[in-house]
């Protein structure tokens, strides 16, 4: 069951999974945001941190074996490098409009409503990525979920790990 599922889903389709996750959780956000109590506050951080939690932990999942596919296994630092700055280049701005849009007009739904579009860009740019183009290229067999040969528990004996951990 495992091998027939991970193999119904290449790279684009575990993104718009995320994709779709994110958005959930923007507009979730947004709903409770939409009066201004304090209760709705405290089930908005729920819901953001629950669903927000699921979302960066399978965000983190997902970006480092997709960017491992694609790149060549001799360059993987230099790459890994180039995705962690423009990942922190794209946390930059979002702050800084939200606070100023929730200072300008005290309205924090208004606010989460703003970073609806940082999302649509980025799954605008995701959906253009070609993964499958990208592993031939890069001389890696990728494109699917799974493919690696799966590590035989047999195959490793505790003395081993005991040795390399020492």
């Amino acid at each position: 069951l495992k091998d027939r599922f991970a193999a119904n889903f290449t790279w684009r389709r575990l993104w718009i999974v995320v994709t779709l996750l994110w958005l959930l959780v923007y507009i979730g956000v947004a709903i409770f945001l939409r009066k201004r109590q304090k209760a709705n506050l405290f089930f908005a951080c729920v819901f953001g941190g629950i669903f927000g939690g699921v979302a960066v932990s399978w965000y983190f999942a997902i970006i480092w074996p997709t960017l491992t596919s694609m790149i060549p296994s001799e360059k993987s630092a230099q790459f890994s490098g180039l995705l962690v700055t423009i990942s922190l280049f794209g946390t930059i701005p979002e702050p800084f409009i939200y606070s100023a849009i929730v200072q300008t007009t005290n309205y924090y739904f208004l606010a989460a409503a703003t970073l609806l579009p940082w999302l649509l860009i980025g799954a605008i740019i995701m959906s253009t990525v070609d993964f499958e183009k990208g592993a031939a290229q890069a001389g890696q067999t990728g494109g699917r979920v799974v493919n690696a040969v799966p590590l035989q528990p047999s195959a490793v004996s505790s003395t081993d790990v005991q040795m390399s951990c020492a």
